[in-house]
């Protein structure tokens, strides 16, 4: 493979969450982005119920029947260099993408009137909610010569986080910003305090990413995150 997303493992680690036939056209998608050298990070697909009810409080969604829930949906950003470019759908680059997920059926969240959503993508397949979970989690190759993205139970990850590892571990009884950020990201009560109900639930999150499980956000536990 000539050429390497900067966020390329994550992106697998993604995909893999898909349903099956989302996958496979997500995978066909992503393949082409690799050959036409478009850097994209994949930074959610799969979501749950209590993650979308906050989203629809926050205003950030519109509805409780969310495609990232039954796995028909991933939300992408292009990327320069390691930057993440949240301005960058009407790149030559982004309609490109854009063009080909369209022609592979997906939808796209910015041709929506109303609530318009550019970094998601959705795969309606037979309907709502209609896809299979036969290879969730399975490894991604794309080619025989590709790097393949291990099992996500087994692998951890050091690719670059897009919300940079403040350089310290952050655990009981840290304090601040950082702490905020990992308590959304784990969907616990946000008050910058690293109390045990934030240690329960990145002890949690770790467990189901295949970290290790000490209920502390080092590096590898962050670049997961974020």
């Amino acid at each position: 493979m000539s050429f390497t997303p900067t966020y390329h493992e994550r992106n697998l680690k993604n995909l893999a969450q898909l349903g099956d036939n989302t996958k496979k056209k997500a995978i066909e998608w992503y393949k082409y982005l690799i050959e036409n050298e478009i850097d994209v990070l994949i930074y959610e697909t799969i979501r749950t119920v209590e993650t979308q009810r906050q989203n629809v409080a926050k205003g950030a969604s519109q509805t409780m029947k969310s495609y990232h829930i039954v796995g028909q949906a991933l939300d992408f950003v292009m990327v320069d260099g390691k930057e993440a470019l949240w301005n960058g759908y009407g790149s030559a680059a982004a309609k490109k993408a854009i063009a080909k997920a369209k022609a592979l059926g997906f939808e796209w969240g910015g041709d929506w009137s109303g609530f318009v959503d550019k970094p998601h993508l959705q795969y309606n397949y037979k309907g709502y909610g209609t896809d299979t979970f036969n290879t969730k989690g399975d490894a991604i190759s794309l080619t025989a010569t590709t790097t393949t993205a291990a099992k996500t139970s087994t692998t951890k990850t050091s690719s670059a986080a897009i919300v940079p590892y403040p350089g310290k571990l952050i655990k009981k009884g840290s304090i601040g910003k950082d702490v905020e950020r990992i308590q959304r990201a784990v969907n616990v009560k946000v008050d910058g305090d690293y109390g045990p109900a934030t240690e329960k639930a990145v002890k949690a999150y770790q467990k189901r990413k295949g970290l290790d499980v000490d209920g502390k956000v080092g590096k590898y536990t962050w670049n997961m995150m974020f």
